[in-house]
């Protein structure tokens, strides 16, 4: 169970990086890259900060590896789906749809709420995923 830790991580380590470099699939922008002044570049340094210490240090590495996608996962919902299942201010559609305009979408945009991207959906997905393979790596 460890390494398949170690490789999700890793896939969450890449995935993560469009956010700070643009990822483009077939000409459409799967995530716009906010650089290396960015608060998703330091979130990145992080998780790999935290990747290590997880593999030098398995007994503390993984307890801190829980937090940080226990973390992660609440400010994920707090900052897409949240705004999703309950709904968003008419400011808030239209900010989160400006900064998101040019990415990949599948699913319909909402006048009535926020509608994340694809990347922000796989994003989640493999949070969340991280999360309970570290919470059974740990039992």
């Amino acid at each position: 169970m460890y390494y398949v830790v170690v490789l999700m991580s890793l896939i969450t380590l890449l995935l993560f990086w469009g956010c700070v470099k643009t990822y483009s699939i077939n000409g459409k922008v799967f995530v716009d890259g906010m650089g290396f002044r960015s608060f998703e570049f330091y979130w990145w340094i992080v998780l790999a900060t935290v990747l290590i210490v997880f593999v030098i240090f398995k007994n503390i590495g993984k307890w801190v590896l829980l937090i940080y996608y226990l973390l992660w996962v609440i400010a994920l919902f707090m900052n897409h789906w949240k705004f999703y299942f309950f709904g968003a201010t008419e400011k808030k559609i239209k900010g989160y749809n400006t900064c998101f305009n040019n990415t990949i979408k599948v699913l319909q945009t909402s006048e009535k709420r926020v509608v994340p991207d694809l990347y922000h959906i796989i994003l989640s997905v493999l949070v969340a995923s991280d999360l309970l393979i570290v919470l059974l790596f740990l039992l």
